[in-house]
Formats: C-alpha cells, structure tokens, sequence
C-alpha cells in the first residue's frame, strides 16, 4: 500500500491503541488494486465515549438556536476543533494511530444528527468537481480518506454503504467504518463515494473525521 495514504494495519484482529483502548477490525479486500482499504472498526469509541460526544453536540446545537428541543430539522451538523479540548484530542489521537495519519493532515470532527428522512443519497469525499474544491483544497487539503463513527444505535435502519463495494454497515454505537480512496487519478472509478440510508424513526448520531493531504489549519468548509 502506497503510505502516503492513511492506512490501518490488520495484521491482527484486535488493536490496542496508544490509550490502552483496544478496537476489534474487520477489513474487507476490493478489487482493484487501487480500490480503498474498508475496515470496519467494533469498539473504536466506548458507550462512555459516544455520550459525551453526544452531550457536547446536544449542548453546542441547543445553543445555536433556542427551539432546539422540538426543532424539526431532518439534519444538524456542529464541528469540533482539533484538539478543542482533552476528550476530542484522545479521540483524534486514537484516530491517527489506527490510521498512522498525523492529524495535523486532518480535518475537524464533524457530529451530525440525523432525524427521519434525514438522509443523504450520496455524498463524495473526494472533490474535484466544483469551484468550492479549489478553495478547500487550498485550506485544508484534498480528502483522501474518511471516518464514519456511530454514536447511537439504529435500527430503522439507517446504514451506511459503499456503492462500488456493495458493502453496508449499519450503526452500532461505538463502531466506526474506515475507508480511503487511494488512485482516485485514475481512471478506475470514483472510490469515495458513500450513501447513508434514511430512519424511519428515531435519531442517527454519527461522527466524522476526514483525513486530508496537507495539514488542514482552517474551519471546515461545508
């Protein structure tokens, strides 16, 4: 594997990380050659863990608008800076273990709530499609891998999938799913494409750290 891509290690089927926190990985082998690394993380972040996150975006989106309770809003989004505080850089360096990624090369970590018919039909990482790329791209980086943490258990069903894998993981509260997007100068297809089911009821909590080419030092760009 070319390492100037983040990458995550499966020699073994449980990790330990840095933090003593230990990961159960399940990786899953595509073709091509230059198809993305998948891997699906059991156990990335602790039930503890998840709460917090979920109790430090609950507080930041009750207090950019004051319906926040009965906001109707199908999807929120509140973003995190790196390193904003002990718990998010634990995170962030856990992350850039797995992932032998320094996070200096990283965005910030995105929390999105997900409400019924909260969906997204399809979402590409990689971005070269439009002017706004250019302007990313100069701040933070071209994206070349992507971090979906799930922060809730989701039954109804909300998965997320990989299109060109036909791989779907569906959310289990402190799971992870990893892939990158290796070649995407190739003309061997678009690999960072995912797309996230709608819920039919309930919420969808997930966590998002995009992994960049160059140090990323500016706010996310949405």
């Amino acid at each position: 594997m070319d390492s100037t891509y983040p990458w995550i290690s499966i020699e073994e089927n449980i990790v330990t990380c840095p933090d003593g926190h230990r990961v159960r990985l399940h990786a899953y082998s595509l073709t091509p050659a230059l198809a993305p690394q998948v891997v699906v993380l059991g156990g990335l972040l602790s039930h503890d863990e998840c709460d917090e996150w979920l109790a430090l975006a609950k507080a930041r989106l009750q207090a950019s608008h004051s319906d926040y309770a009965h906001s109707s809003i199908a999807v929120e989004r509140v973003h995190f800076a790196r390193s904003e505080s002990s718990f998010v850089a634990k995170i962030e360096a856990r992350i850039g273990a797995l992932t032998q990624w320094p996070d200096d090369d990283a965005y910030a970590i995105e929390v999105a709530r997900y409400r019924p018919d909260g969906s997204f039909a399809s979402s590409r990482d990689f971005d070269d499609s439009h002017q706004e790329a250019g302007d990313r791209q100069a701040w933070q980086g071209q994206r070349v891998a992507t971090l979906v943490m799930f922060l809730n258990d989701c039954t109804a069903p909300g998965a997320i999938s990989l299109p060109d894998s036909g791989l779907s993981v569906y959310p289990h509260k402190g799971s992870a799913l990893f892939f990158n997007y290796p070649g995407m100068d190739e003309p061997a297809g678009d690999r960072s494409k995912y797309r996230g089911a709608p819920i039919s009821r309930g919420e969808r909590w997930i966590a998002t750290k995009w992994l960049s080419s160059k140090a990323a030092n500016a706010p996310v760009l949405s």
